[in-house]
């Protein structure tokens, strides 16, 4: 079971490389970190190695005013939060994040209960 994200700048074309996430997870209504990473080059971050991924929701926090303060643009979203399900612990989940300074998009490529 994993999970991995791969951040995609659409404003400037690129990767968005060195983004900070971070990997929580629900635990009777408060949130608890598992992980946080950088992304690769490529704006991958899958070797994360947080603890057994188990059932329930978890959340990304990723940091667009840290990313975005590197090249001298302030944008509309200083951070985007994506809560999500984890049904099935023998899948991988990758979550594309596609952004630009005033918008956002993601959706889950696997297992089949993301469709």
């Amino acid at each position: 079971m994993s999970i991995s994200v791969r951040a995609l700048d659409c404003a400037y074309g690129r990767p968005a490389a060195d983004m900070l996430i971070r990997l929580s997870r629900d635990r009777d209504g408060d949130w608890h970190e598992e992980a946080r990473g950088r992304t690769d080059a490529d704006g991958y971050l899958a070797d994360w190695a947080p603890g057994t991924i188990t059932r329930g929701t978890y959340r990304l926090d990723v940091h667009l005013d840290e990313y975005f303060a590197g090249i001298g643009v302030t944008p509309f979203y200083p951070s985007i939060t994506i809560v999500f399900r984890v049904a099935d612990v023998t899948g991988s989940y990758h979550i594309p994040l596609f952004f630009s300074p005033h918008a956002y998009a993601t959706y889950c490529e696997m297992p089949p209960d993301c469709r």
